[in-house]
């Protein structure tokens, strides 16, 4: 069992689905392996795929991105699913792989859109965090670099204090504005509005 735990195993992994058609169904059991289980396993499987995205083709690397964002499309609901496939989705956008992936501005905001829907009135932590490290992913990518920063800027005012807070990190390391600074998230949104307009109004500015 502690083979199965090695990146060079997820790595074997990725290569087998790289001789077949990488589809949905191998797509699904990896990201589950990327995004949830102990950490052992998160790790090494995060690992593989980073390299694997390093070396891999540009048709290769762009059927990965789609294939992982068909994932979230698909399975908006699954609560099992949807999670690990946000945080896959949003560690891969973090490799800073995504600029060599073939995907028009129009792939990227219907991605967006359907990243939003994931998490849309959602009351689950981990959901909405991994949406977060999502929208953190998408800031990198310019056809919904305003977008993403936009939805992150709207987290600012979300009824949960711990969502405010990452929401904020995020957007402070793509958008260090002064207004951000010595800001106490956790106070009440009705306080944090003033300071949230100034932000807005920044990052369109």
């Amino acid at each position: 069992m502690a083979y199965t735990s090695t990146t060079d195993y997820f790595i074997r992994m990725l290569e087998i689905g790289n001789r077949k058609t990488f589809g949905l169904p191998f797509g699904e059991g990896f990201v589950t392996s990327a995004g949830s289980g102990s950490e052992s396993v998160m790790q090494s499987s995060r690992t593989a795929l980073l390299l694997h995205a390093e070396q891999a083709s540009t048709s290769r690397l762009t059927r990965l991105f789609v294939i992982l964002a068909k994932i979230i499309e698909s399975r908006v609901s699954d609560e099992r699913l949807i999670i690990p496939a946000l945080v896959a989705f949003g560690f891969f956008l973090d490799a800073g792989v995504a600029g060599r992936a073939e995907l028009d501005a129009d792939w990227w905001q219907s991605t967006f859109k359907f990243v939003a829907k994931t998490h849309y009135k959602s009351t689950n932590l981990r959901k909405l965090d991994a949406a977060v490290i999502v929208y953190a992913g998408l800031a990198t990518v310019d056809s919904v670099r305003q977008d993403a920063l936009g939805k992150l800027a709207n987290m600012l005012l979300h009824p949960f204090p711990k969502i405010r807070n990452v929401a904020s990190d995020a957007l402070f390391a793509h958008q260090p504005l002064d207004e951000m600074k010595r800001i106490d998230w956790s106070s009440p949104p009705k306080d944090l509005k003033a300071v949230v307009v100034k932000i807005r109004r920044k990052l369109v500015s």
